[in-house]
C-alpha cells in the first residue's frame, strides 16, 4: 500500500525536554505524521543544572533519540538562547 502523501515539507519543534514526556511524544509523533522532515532543537541547551534545566544537552538529546522511540531516526541540535525576556 502506498504511503499517503504529507502536507509539508519541513516541521520544526522546539523544547527544552527536560524530561519527555507524553506531550512532547504527541507533538513529534503529530509532526512525523504531516512532515516529511522534523528538526528538533534543544532549547535552552547553553543551561544545565539550575532547577528549571537540571539536564545537559547532551542528556536531553539522548532522551530525544532514545532508541526505542518511535521517532529514533530524528536528529536534535541545540538552540542557543542569546537574549533572555523578563
Amino acid at each position: 500500500m502506498a504511503q499517503k502523501e504529507k502536507p509539508f515539507s519541513l516541521g520544526i519543534l522546539v523544547g527544552r525536554f527536560q524530561t519527555i514526556h507524553a506531550g512532547h511524544e504527541l507533538m513529534i509523533e503529530t509532526a512525523l505524521s504531516l512532515c516529511k522532515q522534523v528538526g528538533i532543537f534543544v532549547g535552552s541547551s547553553q543551561e544545565a543544572g539550575t532547577a528549571q534545566n537540571p539536564f545537559s544537552y547532551e542528556t536531553r538529546v539522548v532522551m530525544v533519540c532514545w532508541p526505542s522511540a518511535p521517532w529514533r531516526t530524528v536528529v536534535a541540535r541545540p538552540v542557543l538562547r542569546k537574549y533572555r525576556l523578563v
